[in-house]
Order: structure tokens, then C-alpha cells, then sequence
């Protein structure tokens, strides 16, 4: 049996395609409470698809849909889906309980690492757009009020505002990767490349 959900679906009622975005959206007749339209299947969601009843309020996977709809066990179900399904021996078991309890802790410490640098960063952003500011003003009056400044303070205050320029897209990078959930795989790269040096 296919492990895609509008496939499992699709053999017991008919699914009709609604959308193409991120590997389709299907509606149907609800094959738990009977509702006509209400029924919705998208198979790219989590690791099994996803699909649910807006009138009856079911929802599930593959896995769970086998089991409500077809009345199967979990282990009958996965293995209708070609998944293993032997129990796990005791040393399998330690084995996943450390896993879970190392990457529990590695979580909390990447976490901490995104907050520390949110936490440094954001006051350097802060303070590099007021500084910024100050330039462009001193800067204008320089330019402005040539007799009451030199050349060279001129020259200075283009040059620190060329600065301030220069730092202002590195930090707003680094905010952008520290603080939008689309970044995370950029963010946990940067923080890989950080622990592994550090």
C-alpha cells in the first residue's frame, strides 16, 4: 500500500485536486461522518500527509487514518504502510531515550545561543542607527555651513557615515537569520560553524 495519503484516501472516496502549492490539496466526501465537501487531504504535511474534517472534526495521517477508518491496530497499520514494525529491543530503547535527552539539551542550548546574539546584536543595531543619524546630521551641516567647518571635518564625517553604511547591512543580515522562523536552516548552520570553532 502507498504511504501518500491521498492515495490511501483516494481508494475509499473520491478526491478531487483543489491546489498544486506544496504537493497539492485534496476535498471530498468525509468518510467518517459522511459530510460531501468538507473533507480535506493534503499529503506533503508532516511526515504522513494530514487530513481532516471541517464538519466532524476528525484529523490525521496515514497511519491514523487507517486506524479510524479501517479499524486496523497501529502496528497492522504500519505495517499496511511497508514500516517496521518489530518491537524494539531494550538497548534500542536506552538508545533512543539518550538521543531524545541529547537533543532535548542540544535545543536548549542552541536556544540560548540565538537569544545571547539577539541580546548583543540588537543594541549594536540600535546604536549604529543613532549613530547614523548623528553622522547624516553632522555631515549636512558640514556641507551646509561651510565656513564653520573645515574640509576635513567634512571628510571625517563622510568617512564615519560611509562606515556606519558599510556595518549597518551585516548587522541587519544577522538579525534577519536570528529572528524569522524561514531562516532557521541558516541560523543553525551560523551556530554549527560557531560551536564547531569556538
Amino acid at each position: 500500500m502507498s504511504r501518500d495519503l491521498a492515495e490511501v484516501v483516494g481508494q475509499d472516496i473520491p478526491l478531487q485536486r483543489v491546489s498544486r502549492r506544496r504537493g497539492g490539496e485534496y476535498h471530498g466526501p468525509c468518510p467518517k461522518c459522511g459530510g460531501t465537501d468538507r473533507f480535506v487531504v493534503s499529503p506533503a504535511v508532516g511526515g504522513y500527509g494530514l487530513a481532516w474534517c471541517r464538519q466532524c472534526r476528525w484529523h490525521g495521517d496515514t497511519i491514523q487514518y487507517l486506524r479510524d477508518i479501517h479499524s486496523m491496530s497501529f502496528r497492522a497499520a504500519k505495517a499496511a504502510l511497508g514500516l517496521d514494525t518489530s518491537i524494539p529491543t531494550s538497548v534500542q530503547i536506552r538508545k533512543h531515550r539518550a538521543e531524545r535527552v541529547a537533543l532535548a539539551a542540544v535545543k536548549v542550548r542552541y536556544r540560548a545561543w540565538q537569544r545571547e546574539k539577539l541580546d548583543t546584536l540588537t543594541p549594536e543595531y540600535r546604536e549604529l542607527l543613532d549613530q547614523r543619524d548623528m553622522e547624516v546630521i553632522a555631515y549636512a551641516q558640514a556641507h551646509r555651513c561651510p565656513d564653520l567647518h573645515s574640509d576635513d571635518e567634512a571628510d571625517y564625517w563622510a568617512g564615519q557615515l560611509a562606515e556606519a553604511y558599510q556595518r549597518l547591512p551585516n548587522l541587519e543580515y544577522a538579525l534577519d537569520i536570528l529572528t524569522y522562523p524561514q531562516n532557521e536552516e541558516a541560523r543553525f548552520g551560523w551556530w554549527r560553524e560557531e560551536v564547531q570553532g569556538g
